[in-house]
C-alpha cells in the first residue's frame, strides 16, 4: 500500500485559504484588544463635568462599534473557516473511502 500523505488529499488552495482566515481572525483578535485598551483608559477618567460623561459615552459608543464590527467580521471568518475544513474533512474521507475500496478488492483479490 503506498503512503498517503495529508498534501496527497487537500488541495493546496485550502491550505492558503486556511491560513488567509487565521490570520483574518488574528487581525479581529488585535481590534478587539484595541477597543478595549481604549475603553479601558476611558474609564480611569474623572467625571468633573456633564461634557465629561459625554466623552466618556462618545469614547464606549465608538469602542461598541468597532467591537460589533470586529464581530461582524469575526463570525464572517470563523464561518469561512467551518467551511473550509468541512470541504476538506469531505474530500479527505471519500479519498480515504475509495482507497478502502480498492484495498478491499486487492485483499480478496489474494
Amino acid at each position: 500500500m503506498a503512503d498517503v500523505r495529508i498534501t496527497d488529499l487537500v488541495a493546496p488552495e485550502a491550505i492558503t485559504q486556511l491560513k488567509d482566515v487565521q490570520k483574518e481572525i488574528e487581525n479581529v483578535k488585535k481590534v478587539f484588544l484595541e477597543v478595549m485598551k481604549e475603553t479601558s483608559t476611558s474609564i480611569k477618567v474623572k467625571i468633573e463635568t456633564v461634557g465629561d460623561i459625554e466623552k466618556l459615552n462618545n469614547v464606549v459608543t465608538a469602542g461598541m462599534q468597532k467591537a460589533e464590527a470586529a464581530t461582524v467580521q469575526l463570525n464572517t471568518a470563523v464561518q469561512q473557516q467551518r467551511e473550509i475544513v468541512g470541504q476538506t474533512s469531505n474530500a479527505i474521507s471519500r479519498e480515504l473511502a475509495e482507497i478502502e475500496k480498492e484495498n478491499k478488492v486487492k485483499r480478496e483479490a489474494f
